[in-house]
């Protein structure tokens, strides 16, 4: 009933099917100084199952759906240094279904509400960087999220989370086509308040299709450092859980600074979280 997705917002996807690509496209790649990456999204989620704690996959008895607009901004402050934020807007709606109550108005309980739900700040720091590797850590602040309705009251509110990562990129060529890529990145999370902290693993690689198009599959793994409440529930749905997420999207260069993504993403397995899945569409612009 939960839902959990991060788009994969690293530059290297821009860079490597560009007509002149970087000698290094990852996650540990930083943007050149005074040069900025703008990623404008939509997400659309839903899930009518969910995992629980024994990561079984149970029916929720109705339907959880959001809509997420998102908004990612990098931007080149020094050689070897990008600063960079993210945020997003969501309308999520939960309808759960009782076919036990008394009244026909219980039978349906409909809680709908929208706002603020990611807003956070980054800096990646080239640690390394070669023609074929590169290595970078990213220190990122999370702020609470903000939202215009008033939500049930059994919803903790989310606190401010401080994380660090570290990434690691690898260029290389196959069947005699360079331009490929591989990255893998690795981050723990803390979380102030009730809930637990967590880590985190991503790993993405770019294939090159052709000059103008890459695909891109992605695995994205969240655990919790201790054990998870299940009655602990958040309005962001960013509770105590576990979740394996794939992911796989194209990419195409439309315009020389200008691509477009899409794809579709699904929960493979989970701890108290949800079992749906959904679809995204992003435009990229570099100046």
């Amino acid at each position: 009933m939960f839902y959990h997705v991060r788009l994969s917002l690293c530059a290297f996807a821009f860079l490597c099917s560009a007509s002149n690509p970087k000698p290094v496209c990852a996650a540990a790649w930083t943007q050149a100084k005074g040069e900025h990456l703008v990623i404008v999204s939509y997400q659309f989620y839903q899930a009518q199952s969910f995992f629980d704690v024994d990561r079984q996959k149970q029916p929720k008895n109705g339907r959880f759906s959001k809509d997420e607009w998102q908004l990612y901004h990098e931007h080149g402050w020094r050689d070897g240094v990008t600063l960079g934020k993210q945020v997003a807007f969501s309308r999520q709606r939960d309808v759960q279904r009782d076919v036990f109550a008394r009244t026909p108005e219980d039978r349906v309980r409909i809680v709908e509400f929208s706002g603020i739900t990611q807003a956070e700040y980054f800096a990646t720091v080239q640690l390394w960087r070669d023609d074929e590797w590169a290595v970078a850590l990213q220190p990122r602040i999370g702020i609470p999220s903000y939202f215009f309705d008033n939500p049930p009251d059994d919803l903790v509110t989310d606190n401010f989370s401080v994380q660090m990562a570290v990434s690691v990129g690898h260029n290389f060529t196959l069947m005699e086509t360079t331009g490929h890529f591989f990255d893998m990145s690795a981050a723990y999370r803390h979380r102030t308040g009730q809930l637990l902290d967590q880590y985190m693993l991503h790993v993405v690689a770019g294939l090159k299709l052709s000059d103008d198009w890459m695909l891109l599959p992605e695995i994205h793994y969240t655990g919790a450092s201790g054990a998870i409440d299940r009655n602990i529930m958040t309005i962001t749905g960013q509770n105590d859980y576990e979740l394996t997420k794939m992911q796989g999207t194209i990419r195409y260069q439309w315009l020389h600074d200008v691509a477009v993504q899409m794809g579709g993403f699904a929960h493979s397995d989970g701890m108290n979280t949800g079992g749906g899945g959904g679809a995204l569409v992003s435009v990229w612009l570099t100046f």
